[in-house]
């Protein structure tokens, strides 16, 4: 081989040498761009710990038939053309199975509320979490919405998680109004949920233990 082909070979060779190093800096910026990209995206704020909790309960909920999940209402009176629509739409859920009557219960919108129980929203469904609509007007503490859809037909001692119940909010959270108007459509003060825990049993507010005691006492006299 000629000296002027060992050169040209050389110069083949470096060129070939230096294209890893080229594919290598095309990779880096393309890495480069993906972590730019991602650092861009939007951030999520926390749910909050029932949200979390009905999220949780959302996978068990999405591996029974529809018709289990779905707790729309029937009712064997006639319909009118339209009122199907109306209702499923009324009672329809989101990510963590909660209706309209949720939401603006958790918001404290009377005026929705009033205007969703006249579309015929079902008072008593559970969320993934179960929780219902009076346990989350309980534990937020809105009194005249709990006394509203006491009157509209809300389970005072429906179960939710871990079979706590609407009194169990309400006397977690100190909400003397509440536990009064609760205990006087019937709650139970007795009823223990999952962990053996009674409304009795819980919360530090003294005049909201005594309201309770007074009414254990007055229901074993009826009895």
């Amino acid at each position: 081989m000629s000296e002027d082909e060992q050169k040209s070979y050389k110069r083949k060779l470096s060129e070939n040498d230096d294209r890893p190093n080229l594919l290598s800096g095309s990779e880096k910026k393309k890495k480069k761009r993906e972590n730019s990209s991602n650092s861009s995206r939007p951030k999520y704020y926390p749910l909050s710990e029932r949200q979390q909790l009905a999220l949780l309960m959302q996978m068990t909920a999405e591996e029974k038939p529809a018709s289990d999940v779905d707790s729309t209402p029937t009712s064997s009176s006639r319909r009118t053309p339209g009122s199907s629509g109306r209702k499923d739409k009324v009672n329809k859920r989101n990510e963590r199975g909660e209706t309209p009557l949720h939401l603006a219960t958790i918001r404290g919108d009377m005026h929705a509320i009033v205007d969703l129980i006249k579309q015929g929203a079902d008072i008593n469904v559970q969320d993934y979490a179960g929780w219902t609509p009076l346990h989350e007007a309980c534990n937020h503490g809105y009194s005249e919405i709990a006394k509203f859809l006491l009157e509209s037909g809300a389970n005072v001692n429906s179960k939710g998680l871990d079979d706590d119940y609407p009194l169990h909010d309400a006397v977690i959270n100190a909400h003397s109004d509440l536990v009064h108007l609760l205990l006087k459509h019937g709650a139970n003060p007795l009823l223990p949920n999952k962990h053996g825990e009674r409304p009795l049993d819980l919360g530090d507010d003294e005049s909201i233990r005594k309201m309770m005691q007074a009414e254990v006492i007055l229901s074993d006299e009826s009895d």
